[in-house]
């Protein structure tokens, strides 16, 4: 946003696909965020920190608390609560989530013909369901921004393995028929490694 609102050319240029965006006030400015909630001790917790974030980011936020969704929600649930960050004026969509409940906010999205400016959904595009999904076609779910540890278009090689994190994604595909490999397998293999590297560091397997 802080980009687009620096370039007065793009502003110009674009002014109608971007208009939702900029709405005569400017990019940044016209961002509203909107925050739905899983029903769960980590998700609220996340959520109930999440505006604070956004302010700090010169993001406001729509005067609605955080909708909450149960653990795997229906679409009519998740269409019903949506719809009211919707009519709060929100531009920006915001979740703390897991998959389940994310995969159903994206269908409900749909339902409701809604595109935020930006929609953010945590424990989602990093899960190898997801991913495989999206490489099946699946384009709603290419327009969904998230966290994650780990990627396997990461560029470094691995000290101990000596692999880079494609090269452990394509092993674990041959392994595995195929399976897209999540944060989860990358963590418990680099786990390993840890072990391993220590082991020789030490030359020892003595714990004493």
């Amino acid at each position: 946003a802080r980009a687009l609102d620096a370039r007065a050319d793009v502003r110009i240029a674009h002014s109608s696909s971007l208009l939702p965006c900029f709405g005569g006030v400017g990019c940044l400015a016209s961002l509203r965020a909107g925050f739905v909630q899983v029903d769960n001790l980590f998700t609220r917790d996340q959520c109930a920190a999440s505006p604070a974030w956004a302010r700090r980011h010169g993001i406001s936020s729509v005067s609605l608390p955080p909708v909450t969704l149960r653990m795997v929600p229906s679409v009519e649930e998740a269409t019903t609560l949506l719809q009211q960050l919707r009519s709060a004026g929100a531009t920006v969509l915001v979740g703390c989530t897991y998959h389940a409940a994310a995969v159903v906010i994206i269908a409900a999205l749909e339902r409701m013909n809604w595109s935020p400016n930006a929609v953010l959904l945590s424990e989602t595009i990093d899960k190898a369901s997801f991913i495989s999904r999206v490489a099946a076609g699946w384009w709603q779910g290419e327009y969904v921004l998230g966290p994650t540890q780990w990627t396997s278009s990461l560029p470094t090689t691995g000290t101990f393995s000596r692999l880079s994190s494609s090269e452990f994604a394509d092993m674990f595909r041959a392994r595995f028929d195929g399976a897209e490999v999540s944060y989860n397998g990358a963590a418990q293999f680099a786990a390993a490694c840890a072990l391993g590297a220590a082991i020789e560091a030490a030359d020892s397997v003595e714990t004493a």
